[in-house]
């Protein structure tokens, strides 16, 4: 018998597992997101993970915080999160959904930095990495699974 296994897509019952997936964090930005399929509509039962360091946050935790927003009806979600330190980014992100075999890996950023990751981005797909600033402290970032507008992901090995 072999040892390697096949992977499996998320559902049936994806949903059930976003019952417990609320906590947006208490941080000083917040991100507003869309996450959406490569026809550009919504996808409603995503779950959106961000990863941020909280050693300097609201919150005043030792370490990476990890913080679980599902997606709603119109594909929207928020967190709030501490403010990054010099160049890092918002947040490293993880995203499950539907029909997904295997889990994405994103990070988005509040500004075009000098940043080893989003160098590691060709030039003219770091846009996508980039959320757009609304004010201050409010960044929107749409995540685009497929198509042209391909946000990026990353394969970490």
């Amino acid at each position: 018998m072999s040892s390697v296994t096949t992977s499996q897509t998320i559902g049936p019952f994806f949903h059930e597992a976003l019952k417990w997936s609320n906590d947006a964090g208490v941080g000083e930005v917040e991100l507003r997101g869309r996450i959406l399929d490569g026809d550009g509509k919504p996808i409603t039962d995503a779950l959106i993970e961000a990863w941020v360091d909280v050693t300097s946050g609201a919150e005043a935790v030792e370490g990476l915080g990890l913080l679980r927003q599902p997606s709603d009806t119109d594909g929207k979600f928020m967190f709030r999160l501490p403010k990054p330190q010099g160049s890092a980014p918002l947040a490293h992100i993880c995203i499950f959904a539907r029909g997904c075999l295997n889990h994405h890996f994103s990070a988005v950023f509040a500004h075009a930095v000098d940043h080893p990751l989003l160098n590691a981005v060709a030039s003219e797909r770091r846009n996508t990495l980039i959320a757009t600033a609304v004010n201050g402290s409010i960044y929107e970032w749409t995540i685009h699974m497929q198509g042209d507008l391909e946000t990026v992901f990353f394969d970490y090995e």
